[in-house]
């Protein structure tokens, strides 16, 4: 159960990191397209 929970933990982690990832670079983007 621990391994597990551990497994999810960082699984979400790196969901998170992706999806900040793809929202700075539609940002930055939209900040080029501003342009």
């Amino acid at each position: 159960m621990e391994l597990g929970a551990a497994v999810l933990c960082r699984y979400r982690t790196v969901e998170m990191r992706l999806s900040l990832l793809s929202q700075d670079n539609l940002n930055n983007l939209i900040q080029v397209s501003d342009f």
